[in-house]
């Protein structure tokens, strides 16, 4: 409902009463989705305790999230064009029946995911309130997981933040805005390939610090081939994209799928399960990733003399581009392949840890 309300143009509205209608509605749209995201990734710690398992589920997450992604991108504005042409040309009915059709999906699909999905890990029923705010200190003292959350903040920025600089990247550096269409489905086909393999690589490297370590890497030198070849009738430029995009969905899945074993880890000390409050850190740190990457390239357009309109931008515009898109990003990526090779909870030590939690009787048997 709240979608349908969101894409709603009131065009009897003043300008002014239209910007607080969308900024309400958009406040409490987000607050809808984040009370359905953040259990829905919890589930990855409900269906199964077996590292394996969640991180096949958290692969499976990732990929059918991405190719929604690539869907929408390339399909949303014909669905628009043939719902308005429908209307009379009515291009607000074109949006409002298009987000309707895809929210009547949403639903099916997430009753579907009710009946079907079983959680079979569960806290034990006398297991001792924590004070949420206890939680929240304790969740932060588990340098693991700080790994964990430093790794999703990073690859939000990397990932989706920086799609903000995408049409800025190829109208000003590529010099070809056409090439866009395709560059989304690349990323995207990328994104769901890199998602979808990393029950592959976590199971091969049995860790799965080191397949965000190791995709991190790999996703430095995807953009670093981008970089050297930035035209869009360049082969390498298309190669490094595919390269970069896999790399980086790889090691998101591999962050989400390594957050409910923090969780296993921090139940030892705690004697408390709190999968819920850890991807609910997890989701925020991701969404602030995905914020500051967005916030960063108005910034850089502002400090480098940016002219709205101008086929032309100053030689400090494009040098911002590349830095932004380009540069900043290898770095990071570097960065935070060093950082996750510090990751200790590797398949052996979380095998460890569900050994000891049933040892001292802190979980139920699956059922």
């Amino acid at each position: 409902i709240f979608t349908i309300l969101l894409f709603w143009n009131h065009e009897s509205m003043s300008r002014g009463a239209m910007t607080v209608y969308v900024y309400i509605m958009y406040f409490i749209w987000c607050f809808a989705y984040t009370c359905i995201n953040i259990p829905h990734t919890a589930l990855v710690a409900a269906m199964s305790q077996d590292g394996q398992e969640r991180a096949s589920i958290a692969g499976w997450k990732l990929t059918f999230t991405n190719i929604g992604m690539t869907f929408g991108g390339s399909c949303t504005i014909p669905i628009v064009n043939k719902m308005a042409a429908a209307s009379g040309g009515s291009a607000t009915m074109g949006w409002i029946k298009t987000v309707a059709i895809f929210m009547v999906f949403s639903v099916i699909f997430s009753l579907i995911c009710y009946k079907v999905c079983t959680e079979v890990v569960e806290p034990k029923d006398d297991q001792d309130k924590m004070p949420i705010l206890k939680g929240v200190g304790l969740a932060f003292k588990n340098k693991q997981f700080v790994l964990i959350l430093i790794s999703a903040f990073i690859l939000a920025v990397l990932n989706l933040g920086r799609a903000t600089a995408q049409t800025y990247m190829f109208m000003y550096v590529v010099g070809d805005l056409s090439a866009m269409s395709a560059f989304a489905l690349v990323t995207g086909a990328a994104g769901v390939c890199g998602s979808f393999m990393l029950p592959v690589w976590s199971n091969k490297l049995k860790s799965k610090g080191k397949t965000i370590a190791y995709g991190s890497f790999l996703g430095a030198v995807g953009l670093i081939i981008m970089y050297l070849c930035r035209s869009s009738t360049n082969a390498g430029f298309w190669i490094g994209t595919f390269i970069a995009y896999y790399s980086f969905y790889l090691a998101l899945a591999a962050s989400l799928a390594a957050c409910p074993d923090c969780a296993e880890a921090a139940l030892l000390e705690t004697g408390v399960r709190q999968e819920g409050l850890y991807s609910a850190y997890w989701s925020f740190c991701h969404k602030a990733g995905i914020a500051l990457g967005s916030a960063s390239v108005g910034w850089m357009l502002a400090g480098t003399g940016y002219v709205a309109g101008q086929e032309v931008q100053p030689p400090a515009v494009i040098t911002g581009i590349n830095v932004i898109f380009y540069i900043v990003p290898i770095i990071l990526s570097i960065v935070i392949g060093f950082v996750m090779l510090r990751y200790k909870i590797d398949y052996d030590e979380y095998d460890r840890i569900v050994a000891e939690q049933k040892k001292r009787g802190l979980i139920k048997e699956e059922a």
